[in-house]
């Protein structure tokens, strides 16, 4: 089991310097990895290309955010200073 373990940190490591993606973001990469294993069969029927994953963050993830966004301002004080 210790060389599995071992295994596993060794592909995320690698994973993060293939990419050039900073080491602060390794125990993220393992959450994200480890939620994605636990519905293996749509983890294999699953597909993203650049398109797709412009169309998720404008149209959808942005969306969210805004609306969220919206709420929050509306029930809080808030101050805008510019120079």
């Amino acid at each position: 089991m210790q060389d599995r373990v071992a295994r596993q940190r060794v592909h995320v490591s690698a994973f993060l310097s293939e990419h050039c993606l900073p080491f602060s973001l390794a125990s993220d990469t393992l959450e994200l990895s480890k939620c994605l294993a636990k519905d293996k069969p749509a983890l294999e029927r699953v597909t993203l290309s650049p398109g797709s994953v412009t169309y998720i963050n404008t149209h959808g993830l942005a969306k969210s955010f805004k609306e969220e966004l919206k709420l929050k301002m509306k029930s809080r004080f808030v101050s805008l200073n510019l120079e």
